[in-house]
């Protein structure tokens, strides 16, 4: 095909050598099998301690136990009609056989709370989180956006008040690998949905902080490759038999600025 970068009779051999690449991803994305499966033995892949993916949650906690009183006419909820700015620290894996050699990631979210009722309010809200691996050069990368309606229990006048809530919008991994002849940058989109349960606390009139679980099952289409041979350019393609699936169980820690 004009413009592929690479010769008519090496174009089925590199279309072999990609597929190779991505077969199953990103759970055997690589070509060092042998290694990979040393590390993944009886014990389980050689992950980083879980226990690190509560840093996020251990300044917020500590705060949240030792309070006891808010502050006066604060409120841990926007309220009606009230718009909060939003941060977090997040600490994450993810689950599945088809994140087998994925471990525990960190990153953030940033989003924006809008209050319905005084119990009520929906957030819109964008994360990121770097994942540790298995043999893949990157560290591979989980980008999403989505919707979250939350009900927030106890009074409205300010105070601990515990929360749940649902989420959903979409979502997409991308890694990268490469060998002395091939390198590649391979991703998927799809969607995520599920949930958070947490507390806030109102550390003054207008910032709030929270500490919160977070759980979503994601599930994504077949990989798209963008590869390269000997430094020539390869044009992108989708191989089929690419599809993942998983979940993510997160702790963070958040901090909300009322907008005035």
């Amino acid at each position: 095909m004009p413009g592929d970068g690479v010769l008519p009779g090496r174009r089925e051999h590199v279309r072999n050598r990609i597929t190779l690449l991505v077969s199953k991803v990103p759970s055997t994305l690589m070509i060092d099998e042998p290694m990979y499966r040393e590390a993944d033995s009886v014990s389980g892949t050689a992950w980083p301690s879980p226990a690190r993916a509560l840093a996020p949650l251990a300044a917020g906690a500590t705060i949240l136990l030792s309070a006891w009183a808010a502050p006066p006419g604060a409120a841990a909820q926007p309220g009606p009609g009230e718009l909060g700015g939003e941060a977090a620290a997040l600490g994450a894996t993810l689950g599945g056989s088809d994140f087998d050699n994925v471990g525990v990631g960190y990153g953030g979210e940033v989003g924006l709370r809008y209050g319905l009722t005084p119990r009520l309010s929906l957030g819109l809200a964008g994360h990121g989180s770097w994942h540790s691996t298995s043999g893949l050069d990157d560290p591979l990368r989980l980008v999403g956006l989505f919707l979250e309606p939350r009900y927030a229990f106890g009074s409205p006048g300010g105070g601990i008040r515990p929360f749940v809530g649902l989420r959903v919008g979409a979502a997409r991994w991308s890694a990268s690998r490469s060998t002395d002849s091939l390198a590649a940058d391979v991703r998927a989109d799809g969607l995520q949905a599920g949930g958070t349960a947490g507390v806030a606390y109102p550390l003054t009139g207008s910032l709030t902080l929270e500490a919160a679980a977070v759980a979503s099952f994601l599930s994504f289409g077949d990989a798209r490759v963008d590869a390269a041979l000997g430094g020539s350019d390869y044009t992108p393609f989708v191989p089929g038999g690419t599809s993942t699936s998983g979940a993510l169980l997160g702790l963070r820690t958040l901090l909300r600025l009322r907008v005035p």
